[in-house]
């Protein structure tokens, strides 16, 4: 299983987020040391590391303390990396990508050497990295030697992944990718502690340090001066001695500078996080509203077909209750029909009689309590004389209707009125009780526009009956 290399607090969300550009995946095994045993311990050289470097280890555990010692050969120091790789880091990490450092390999011009280091975790692997200093809090993916697994019979070991990474992974910047066959020459090089303390402090003067460890800076500067006016006259020990302070001091400013940089960059990307969190919790917010919304709007016309379904029952009662004696109330897909039979006309006459006025009358008034009703009138004929003329009745006794009821109140812009003449009998124009079926008038109401019958006759409005002129008063 991969894990990433994590850290406890603010480094942990920092790394938790690093760029994959300074990423890589890393192949380790954990062993769990048992109480009282000392563990032999294989190393597995990286395709990066020396050619000719070994690296041999031995792990025993004493009352929950592990005390782990280390031998090298044939190890070149860390700054043939060149750039500002200066050292060698041993790092204890868990399964769950913890990583703890455990000190420096301490690779000098004697290319062999031990180390011992403490931990009190339990079950673990080992690396060792180079990097730009000792005592730093992630390692780098320049991997040298990786632990492998240990005599069964002694102690469990399970294989684990880890990426390496860090949102302050710019900062390694060796020369070299890989010092597999590379030599350092001792003679006239300066002291490895020295060229360690100077690359610290040139790292520490690009980032700014002075501006988090001001003391520290200044000091660093001072034994740096001191270490490198040695060289002439001075002896090794005094360099290596002002070397290793410069580099404390250095590291100590470096360190809190890069410590300001991740609490800036992880304040940065907690920000980004807290925004698209927002974001998608606005987005949820307008999801719901709009859902909200639907649902309002799905009730709303719930209640509004309700509605309009209660007014058409109660227009139709209301119809049928009012003209249901006078004339034929009939439902269809168009709307509520009312046929008003010849009775209202006399014969080749588009006059209405003045006894059915009254059944239109009440028509009026019910369209009046239901504003949202529209209404077609239709004629009809039945086919005796000429066709032309039956048409042009239809049309005028249709109008005269629609005019009706407009002058009973009811907005001429919710009326429509058509003739068609002999078409659409509704009874046999071959006997005499047919024709009078046919020769009607029909009413069609209905919540909304009323979808016309196609081919029907508008007759014209009458013209307007001229008004007499004012009398011219008398001459005095």
């Amino acid at each position: 299983m991969k894990r990433s290399v994590v850290l406890a607090g603010a480094t942990a969300l920092a790394l938790s987020v690093a760029s994959s550009a300074f990423a890589a995946e890393v192949k380790l095994v954990g062993v769990t040391y048992p109480e009282g045993k000392k563990i032999s311990v294989p190393f597995t050289r990286t395709a990066i590391a020396p050619k000719a470097a070994t690296l041999e280890g031995t792990v025993r555990m004493e009352k929950g303390q592990v005390d782990v010692k280390l031998a090298w050969k044939m190890m070149e120091p860390a700054v043939m990396f060149a750039g500002n790789i200066t050292t060698y880091n041993v790092w204890a990490i868990t399964a769950d990508g913890r990583p703890e450092n455990l000190g420096e390999l301490q690779v000098r011009e004697k290319k062999s050497g031990e180390g011992s280091f403490r931990t009190g975790k339990v079950n673990f692997a080992i690396m060792v990295t180079a990097d730009v200093l000792p005592g730093t809090v992630i390692p780098s993916e320049l991997v040298l030697f990786t632990s492998g697994k240990a005599d069964p019979s002694k102690a469990k070991s399970a294989e684990f992944s880890i990426e390496t990474s860090s949102m302050v992974g710019e900062f390694t910047r060796p020369g070299n990718p890989s010092i597999a066959d590379l030599t350092y020459a001792a003679k006239g090089s300066e002291p490895i502690e020295l060229q360690q303390a100077g690359k610290a402090y040139d790292l520490a003067v690009e980032l700014k340090a002075e501006t988090v460890a001001a003391k520290e800076m200044e000091t660093a500067k001072t034994q740096l001066a001191q270490a490198r006016n040695s060289v002439k006259g001075g002896s090794k020990t005094t360099i290596v001695d002002y070397s290793r302070r410069a580099l404390d001091s250095a590291g100590t400013a470096l360190r809190l500078k890069v410590q300001e940089i991740l609490d800036q960059r992880l304040a940065a990307e907690e920000a980004k996080l807290k925004a698209a969190e927002e974001k998608k919790r606005q987005e949820l917010e307008a999801v719901k509203a709009r859902a909200a919304a639907a649902e309002a709007e799905k009730a709303r016309l719930a209640a509004e077909v309700t509605r309009m379904k209660a007014e058409q029952e109660q227009l139709k009662a209301s119809i049928r209750e009012a003209v249901g004696k006078y004339m034929q109330v009939e439902e269809t897909a168009r709307g509520l029909v009312v046929n008003m039979a010849d009775i209202l006309f006399d014969v080749n006459k588009s006059t209405l009689k003045k006894e059915p006025e009254l059944a239109l009358a009440k028509v009026s008034a019910i369209l009046g309590v239901f504003p949202k009703v529209q209404v077609r009138a239709e004629g009809f004929t039945d086919t005796t004389g000429k066709e032309e003329l039956n048409m042009k009745l239809s049309a005028e006794r249709a109008r005269t209707v629609a005019a009706f009821l407009v002058a009973q109140g009811v907005p001429a812009d919710r009326i429509t009125h058509a003739g068609y003449g002999p078409a659409n009998p509704v009874g046999d124009n071959a006997s005499a009780e047919g024709r009078a079926k046919n020769r009607r008038v029909e009413l069609i109401l209905n919540q909304g526009p009323v979808t016309a019958t196609p081919g029907g006759m508008v007759a014209p409005e009458p013209p307007a009956k001229a008004t007499k002129p004012a009398a011219k008063p008398a001459a005095k």
